[in-house]
């Protein structure tokens, strides 16, 4: 199998150290958008469901849910991962921030799920690329994948992310391989949602000068037919 690997200008991909700096707010805003998600969820089982025991499945799927509603709200694209009959629970939010996409899924204990039989999530994993259009309105081509991982403590909160960087596809989790996986602290200062556009733009900026001096084959612009 070919694999379509990212090379940055020093013909690695960016560290998790280069990825975070210039990412810069979008984790804390993710982070905050989980344990929205994660608060409306409580609040379903104790309130509507008479203090019920959040049941597996549904619990992730109001999560998800309501965690895609807080970013939307806030002027953030998010696209849903197709869902099938069974694996409801494990699609995946999918956020673009310049030319990095990132796919928002669960993880037990911080561990990459598998491809199974998706042929789009096994294309995102091996670092393949899509089309989008940059601030300047240039059809242009995203140069990294990512993976946020969530998972939940015993008390059914948000306990840990993780942001990953996959190398290559597998259809269970212990094949698929990763250039680097790290824990993500959690913010320490709330950031407000009037600050959130300022912080995704700036976030785009940054991110498109980590590839700026990426191999000239790779800086020719898509053009539009």
């Amino acid at each position: 199998m070919q694999l379509t690997l990212l090379q940055c200008n020093d013909g690695h991909v960016p560290t998790f150290d280069q990825t975070i700096q210039a990412l810069g707010s979008i984790p804390a805003i993710l982070y905050r958008a989980l344990e929205f998600g994660t608060a409306q969820n409580q609040a379903f089982f104790e309130v509507l469901s008479q203090k019920e025991r959040p049941r597996p499945h549904i619990r992730e799927m109001i999560i998800r849910d309501q965690a895609k509603r807080f970013l939307q709200r806030n002027n953030f694209q998010v696209d849903d991962e197709a869902v099938k009959v069974g694996n409801e629970p494990m699609a995946a939010l999918m956020i673009r921030c310049g030319p990095v996409q990132i796919r928002v899924l669960k993880g037990s204990e911080g561990l990459i799920p598998g491809c199974g039989d998706s042929e789009r999530r096994r294309t995102f994993y091996n670092q393949g690329r899509s089309l989008y259009r940059d601030k300047g309105g240039t059809i242009s081509q995203t140069r990294l994948n990512l993976v946020l991982l969530w998972d939940f403590d015993k008390s059914f909160n948000l306990s840990n992310l993780w942001l990953a960087c996959p190398m290559r596809a597998g259809e269970s989790s212990s094949e698929v391989l990763l250039h680097w996986q790290e824990i993500l602290e959690h913010p320490a200062v709330t950031i407000s949602s009037a600050a959130f556009d300022q912080a995704r733009s700036e976030a785009e900026d940054e991110l498109e000068k980590l590839f700026r001096h990426d191999d000239a084959g790779d800086e020719e612009e898509i053009k539009e037919a």
